[in-house]
């Protein structure tokens, strides 16, 4: 159970009941679907800021209640201070200050220079020399500290809803990663750069891509790993195999194979070691209690797909290193 779940478990029941995973499901579809363009001030950005507004609140109210029914749990103190810190760290940096106090500051004596050569009275600034990128930072917190508000107050399955709509939307973004592949520059599946012709999904940068990637292959090997885990307990007692459990953990370790191989495709180096690295730690934990025959089959496709991956990859960063060093001389 959640921290806040506790306190609530503790306390009684709740005195209101927020509808927390469908607007925490609708915060990461927000930023996954609109929140990839990597230009500054940029429309897809705000919609999916604006989007997340309402999750923030009721995370925020959410929370207050259920903190002032009953004891706080350490950990989501220091959670909480955390992200405190975050959004103090700009929020300082837009303070205005009198022109005595910033007019001290490393590199501000030439401005100040400028208003008193244009006879102009220097008016109150912050810190940051560039304001409206320091805003557009501290409003860029907002999605992901609604996401851990809600994440906090969720019991064990919805947490896994959660995590099966971040997968979901990362084997989505592969396939659609395949069709911008497929279709080349021009593409229409390119939201970004119509000009471009790597493999970017719903991102503008195929690096950005590869870490959704390589992180849902992580997600999914600690859902697979808790499920086998559990069918080894469970085989203690009864030697019956769960057939649904079977089913989720082929499903899971499925679509780590699609994630996997959508990594390679983006012809990242940095992404395709990550990926690797957190394919073969996935394969590390799991073989272990991948007891019962049909739960060895995912374990094994996955084995192999990773060892194809990395056989693709080292192709793909050997091509490339090949070719830098044939430009060079």
């Amino acid at each position: 159970m959640s921290a806040v779940s506790d306190i609530r478990t503790t306390s009684g029941s709740a005195p209101f009941r927020l509808p927390i995973l469908p607007l925490c499901a609708g915060a990461l579809a927000a930023c996954i679907l609109l929140g990839g363009n990597t230009t500054t001030f940029s429309a897809s950005d705000a919609v999916a800021e604006a989007l997340c507004i309402p999750a923030l609140v009721a995370g925020l109210g959410g929370l207050a209640v259920a903190m002032r029914t009953a004891p706080t749990p350490v950990t989501l103190k220091i959670a909480l201070l955390f992200c405190l810190c975050a959004v103090a760290l700009p929020f300082l940096q837009l303070v205005p200050m009198p022109p005595a106090v910033w007019g001290g500051l490393p590199g501000r004596a030439t401005i100040l220079d400028g208003f008193r050569l244009a006879k102009v009275e220097p008016p109150w600034l912050g810190l940051s020399l560039l304001p409206e990128a320091t805003r557009q930072s501290l409003f860029s917190l907002a999605p992901g500290i609604a996401v851990f508000l809600l994440t906090v107050q969720m019991n064990w399955r919805q947490r896994r809803v959660g995590l099966a709509l971040v997968i979901a939307l990362a084997v989505i973004s592969a396939v659609v990663g395949l069709l911008q592949l497929a279709q080349g520059a021009g593409s229409p599946l390119r939201f970004y750069y119509a000009a471009n012709t790597d493999i970017a999904g719903f991102f503008a940068n195929h690096n950005h891509l590869g870490v959704l990637f390589y992180l849902s292959v992580l997600m999914c090997g600690v859902w697979g790993l808790s499920l086998l885990i559990e069918v080894a307990f469970n085989h203690a007692r009864d030697s019956r195999p769960n057939t649904e459990v079977a089913a989720v953990t082929c499903v899971l370790f499925l679509a780590a194979i699609i994630l996997i191989v959508g990594a390679f495709l983006t012809r990242s180096r940095a992404v395709i070691l990550i990926a690797a690295g957190a394919g073969a730690l996935v394969l590390a934990l799991t073989i272990p209690f991948a007891g019962p025959g049909r739960y060895r089959l995912p374990v094994a496709i996955m084995a192999l797909a990773l060892t194809l991956g990395l056989a693709i990859g080292i192709n793909l960063v050997g091509f490339d290193l090949a070719a830098r060093l044939q430009e060079g001389l």
